[in-house]
């Protein structure tokens, strides 16, 4: 009795380890077809005088695994597309370019909704973390070269 109980547990503990790393597995590794944009909202930018500089449709990214996976596995995007992440606090959040195939200009955005700090044109697949030099709340993801050619700069007060 005590053996057969025994190989039972064993079994079982055998099953679950086997599941868990599958799982992870698969949500770390989706093919790009599985990311496509989705509009959740629009996002203007404006300079400091109040002229519009851009009008972007976003997706949103407010959950933990939403942030984790961000513009990873995507193989393309439009110039009038973004991704904004939303943060619960307020902190010098860290990015970096890990399974992202596309560059980028990572805009940092403080709790008033001011541009403070673009990394321009990040490096694809890159693991070095790029961290701003003042706390953020928000970071908004756009096509690499976009911040260059609508003028955008730190300073630039954002809405959506």
């Amino acid at each position: 009795m005590n053996k057969v109980l025994l190989v039972l547990c064993c079994t079982l503990c055998l099953i679950s380890l086997t599941a868990c790393p599958k799982q992870i597995h698969e949500t770390q590794e989706q093919p790009a077809s599985q990311y496509t944009f989705t509009k959740d909202g629009s996002l203007t930018i404006h300079d400091s005088h109040g002229t519009e500089l851009g009008l972007f449709d976003i997706e949103i990214a407010s959950t933990v695994i939403k942030r984790q996976i961000g513009l990873m596995y995507r193989e393309s995007m439009e110039s009038n597309q973004g991704m904004l992440f939303e943060f619960d606090e307020i902190d010098t959040h860290g990015f970096w370019m890990k399974n992202t195939y596309l560059p980028l200009d990572i805009i940092f955005i403080d709790a008033d909704k001011n541009i403070v700090e673009i990394a321009e044109n990040t490096t694809p697949f890159s693991e070095e973390t790029i961290i701003p030099q003042k706390p953020i709340k928000y970071v908004l993801e756009l096509k690499s070269g976009t911040s260059k050619q609508m003028n955008i700069q730190a300073g630039n007060k954002v809405s959506w």
